[in-house]
C-alpha cells in the first residue's frame, strides 16, 4: 500500500509526511462504518440512534481495550488504574 503512494517506509496509516497518525484522523471513517451497519442492518442497531452522537472513538476503545485486558485475565486493579 505505501509502495503505491511512492512511499517506501513510514506509517501505513500516517499523513504522509511520516507523523504517526492521531485518533481524530480516523473518526469520519470510524462512524462511517456504524452508520453502514446500521443501515445494512437495522436489527443489531435502532434506526433512530444517533451514531455520532451515541459512540464516542475514546469511550469505545477504552471499553474494548478492558474487555480484552479482561479476556487476558488481566488483574482488576491494574485494569482500573490504566482506565483512569
Amino acid at each position: 500500500m505505501l509502495m503505491s503512494q511512492g512511499r517506501t517506509r513510514g506509517y501505513l496509516f500516517g499523513a504522509g509526511n511520516d507523523d504517526s497518525p492521531k485518533l481524530a484522523n480516523f473518526h469520519d471513517v470510524f462512524y462511517e462504518v456504524l452508520e453502514e451497519v446500521q443501515q445494512a442492518r437495522g436489527d443489531r442497531m435502532r434506526p433512530d440512534l444517533e451514531v455520532r452522537e451515541a459512540y464516542g472513538m475514546l469511550r469505545s476503545l477504552r471499553r474494548s481495550a478492558t474487555a480484552h485486558a479482561i479476556n487476558m485475565q488481566i488483574p482488576k486493579d491494574i485494569v482500573e488504574a490504566a482506565n483512569r
